[in-house]
């Protein structure tokens, strides 16, 4: 997995784009469930919000994502 490749040479996990989408963000946007464990497991903060306001939580509930929402709110969300 690309994401275990990048954090294994030091890539931060919580680094946010212009739009305060992080890696979290994505993730649980496109219901990458293995990505959002990964990173989870790697110290993602599940709390954090984009520029709109919202949470990799309330990303998944948006599109319908149930399984990486139960992930998330099983993690801190």
């Amino acid at each position: 997995m690309v994401a275990g490749l990048l954090i294994g040479h030091g890539a931060d996990v919580n680094t946010a784009d212009g739009g305060g989408w992080r890696p979290l963000h994505l993730a649980a946007a496109n219901n990458n469930l293995d990505a959002l464990k990964t990173l989870v497991a790697q110290g993602a903060d599940v709390g954090a919000a984009n520029r709109e306001g919202l949470t990799a939580v309330q990303l998944a509930e948006q599109k319908g994502h149930r399984e990486a929402a139960a992930f998330l709110r099983r993690h801190g969300a």
